[in-house]
């Protein structure tokens, strides 16, 4: 756990076999899943942090190194052997239709999965893993895809040369990011802020890769991330470590003039600033959807806002100033 900005972590690694790397990490149901090189898969249930080897029905090498949870089902991507899942938490695991590849990251929307491997190629299925395709053109082929995430319809891929790549229209095209010349062995998001594991620690951002800011773990390789329970995560050449997300940093620029009250809301709210900055405002769900896209014209405090046709939940804001990006948050209830 991190009480200062991510720069301490906790290590959580009873049960582990001992100098484990952790490739990857993924969470459902309760459960934390975490692939390694000493051990294949284990799983713990995230209130006691004790680690269960998990591989029947994986290949004997046990070579899992990209994992991602959809649904009721968990992914695993393996060196060579596709792509297997799990229905029943890891109990038993069968294979998907990509096989014979290097699987190196995993993401998933939905019935749509995305699979990075090496030589620069992304995978998509739409039918959840029963035939795939491949999406991806300006990734070179001398890239390892090593991380996927997705936010709504843009998903970002983490390489070993590029850096991030993100993609607006569901991986039908690519551009760089702001996080370039950088090993991306990680990608996790929360809401519109999406972290990236680096081999220089945890890196993030919240204006779709434009800029990105250093978040803790900086000496430290960081292989994995998942965000779980209002925690993030951290797989690293040293076991597993955690930190709050609230202490990680979201805002990309704090504007402390900018108030959004009454927050919890039960749909009506308003945005005041007290000189007219505000230039748009973006609205999304806890899923990263965009609901609500507001160009400002009347420059006039208060912003009144309602949102009472959406489900209740946590809001993420996207506020657009003459100074930058701040981000907010509003709770319907």
């Amino acid at each position: 756990m991190s009480s200062n900005g991510g720069s301490a972590w906790t290590a959580i690694n009873s049960g582990l076999k001992d100098s484990s790397d952790v490739f990857a990490l993924a969470t459902i149901d309760g459960y934390l899943f975490a692939a390694t090189d000493s051990g294949g898969l284990y799983v713990s249930s995230i209130n006691d942090y004790n680690w269960t080897a998990v591989n029947n029905g994986l290949p004997a090498t046990n070579d899992v190194i990209s994992l991602f949870a959809s649904g009721v089902n968990v992914l695993a991507g393996t060196y060579g052997n596709g792509v297997f899942q799990s229905a029943n938490l890891g109990a038993n695991w069968d294979a998907t239709g990509l096989t014979n590849v290097d699987v190196l990251s995993l993401a998933a929307n939905g019935n749509t999965i995305f699979a990075g491997t090496d030589s620069g190629a992304v995978y998509m299925s739409s039918d959840n893993g029963s035939s795939w395709d491949t999406v991806n053109t300006e990734i070179a082929d001398t890239e390892n895809v090593l991380s996927l995430a997705i936010i709504g319809a843009n998903v970002f891929a983490g390489t070993d040369v590029g850096g991030v790549y993100v993609s607006t229209n569901s991986g039908n095209s690519w551009t760089a990011t702001g996080l370039t010349n950088s090993y991306v062995s990680a990608l996790a998001v929360n809401g519109i802020t999406t972290y990236a594991g680096t081999t220089n620690g945890v890196f993030l951002t919240s204006n779709n890769g434009q800029a990105w800011t250093l978040s803790g773990l900086s000496t430290t390789v960081v292989s994995s991330l998942i965000v779980c329970n209002g925690y993030l995560y951290a797989g690293t050449y040293s076991g597993v470590w955690k930190a709050p997300l609230a202490n990680l940093g979201l805002n990309e620029i704090k504007e402390n003039n900018i108030a959004v009250y009454p927050n919890p809301t039960s749909g009506k709210f308003q945005i005041t600033s007290p000189k007219p900055q505000v230039s748009s405002i973006e609205i999304f769900n806890a899923l990263g959807e965009k609901i609500c896209s507001l160009p400002i014209t009347d420059y006039s405090s208060p912003i009144s806002i309602n949102i009472a046709d959406q489900p209740n939940g946590v809001y993420i804001l996207k506020i657009t100033t003459v100074n930058g990006i701040e981000i907010k948050e509003i709770v319907k209830e």
